[in-house]
């Protein structure tokens, strides 16, 4: 399966989420809920769903909307819906670095209006400039599931070294969020062909 398109909001382990299930006493299906165990840098999803007889499935994110569904409002790039109040990380006049703040403002457009943590705001600013607070993805998360898949501390360390990492290999952050998102691309991409 390919991966997950940019911008496509992953979901955390532990969140709650639906899924469809046709329960044994009945041939109609119900969403039913159920809590995410492991989220894989592939896409795939383990999930524990509950109901009346309990059981762990596994998902894909191509099934988002079809077997399963987030809870809560999304948008269909299966982004989460931003409201007035809500902390989010935001790429300042479409730069490529995310900056906190906090939506001030949500248009009838679905643009939002922010205020940064340092002062600056920011009217009408597109959601896909910006994500909820928190959810950024790194070469450390894509390892760390790789380590779950049966990679080892080694081998998550060498591929980390061969795909640059969330550092500067000085212990420093990456001058940018793009050196990032590209090391955890790279090391999805090899932990999937690996597993191919």
């Amino acid at each position: 399966q390919p991966p997950p398109p940019v911008g496509w909001e992953w979901p955390r382990e532990g969140e709650m989420i639906e899924v469809e299930v046709v329960q044994e006493d009945s041939d109609e299906p119900e969403w039913v809920e159920a809590v995410l165990k492991v989220v894989l840098v592939d896409g795939w999803l383990q999930a524990a769903i509950g109901g009346a007889d309990p059981f762990d499935d596994w998902l894909s994110w191509t099934d988002e909307g079809k077997d399963w569904r987030r809870v809560g409002d999304f948008d269909e790039a299966g982004r989460r819906l931003l409201n007035a109040g809500d902390r989010v990380e935001a790429r300042a006049g479409g730069g490529h670095s995310y900056y906190a703040g906090r939506v001030t403002r949500k248009h009838a457009d679905g643009r939002l209006d922010v205020a940064y943590d340092d002062g600056d705001t920011e009217v009408r600013v597109a959601r896909s400039l910006m994500r909820p607070e928190g959810q950024k993805r790194s070469a450390i998360d894509a390892a760390a599931n790789e380590r779950r898949m049966g990679g080892g501390w080694e081998a998550v360390a060498r591929r980390q070294e061969d795909a640059g990492s969330s550092t500067d290999g000085e212990g420093e952050p990456a001058e940018t969020e793009e050196e990032a998102e590209a090391a955890a691309a790279a090391v999805a991409a090899e932990t999937v062909a690996a597993m191919a």
